[in-house]
């Protein structure tokens, strides 16, 4: 079923946010669960531990935050307890909406939606677990070759660049260009140079504008895909 026309009233809501206030508040909720810190108390979240933006609420608010939020001073705010609650009470609606229909007509679909919903639930898996498991997968030589003739730099030298890259935006939400590739003399010889952060962060990042585009033709509003 097209959920569309009963979204849409919360999509319009969303063009009262801003996009970035909007993703600053979701990845504060994604690495307090990440971290398994809890809820309470995160930096710019009012009552932060009540009305939680868990994982499966986190996946729709990004993907139409891009799509419907405003670059411009939004007249909301997620991390308000009322501003966040406009919008989470609506789409848990329609959450036990679908689940109703889907258990109701299809059973099949409720659980396909259902186990690839708790399996975000669980999966905050440790980075470094997670980092050393793969670099192991694709160290072999074969694959090695292969990947280091796409991305024009050492496979070591790109996981080290990405790992530190990941815990630099764990710390603070946004760097200037320049900070991320300035690094003192002593650094040169080593993975940490401008040349292999910026062909990593060439890798790992695209334009807002490539983000919405993106967004628009991943998202869906069917009872399997909505969440």
């Amino acid at each position: 079923m097209d959920y569309f026309s009963r979204i849409k009233p919360i999509l319009n809501k969303l063009t009262d946010y801003n996009i970035i206030d909007n993703l600053f508040v979701i990845r504060q909720y994604l690495l307090a669960l990440e971290k398994g810190i809890g809820y309470y108390r995160l930096p710019h979240i009012e009552n932060s531990n009540n009305v939680i933006l868990m994982p499966n609420i986190c996946d729709f608010l990004i993907a139409n935050s891009l799509k419907y939020c405003t670059f411009n001073k939004g007249k909301y705010y997620l991390g308000n307890f009322k501003d966040r609650l406009r919008i989470v009470v609506e789409l848990t609606k329609l959450e036990e909406k679908i689940n109703k229909d889907a258990i109701d007509t299809d059973i099949w679909t409720w659980l396909h939606s259902f186990c690839f919903n708790q399996t975000k639930l669980q999966n905050s898996t440790n980075i470094v677990y997670e980092t050393y498991r793969y670099y192991w997968i694709f160290k072999d030589e074969k694959l090695r070759e292969v990947i280091e003739n796409k991305i024009n730099m050492k496979y070591k030298d790109f996981v080290i660049c990405a790992f530190w890259l990941y815990s630099k935006f764990t710390q603070q939400f946004a760097f200037s260009l320049n900070h991320l590739i300035s690094f003192p003399k002593n650094y040169q010889g080593t993975p940490f140079n401008a040349e292999n952060i910026q062909k990593t962060i060439s890798i790992f990042c695209k334009t807002l504008s490539e983000h919405k585009d993106m967004a628009k033709l991943s998202t869906k509003y069917t009872d399997e895909e909505l969440f």
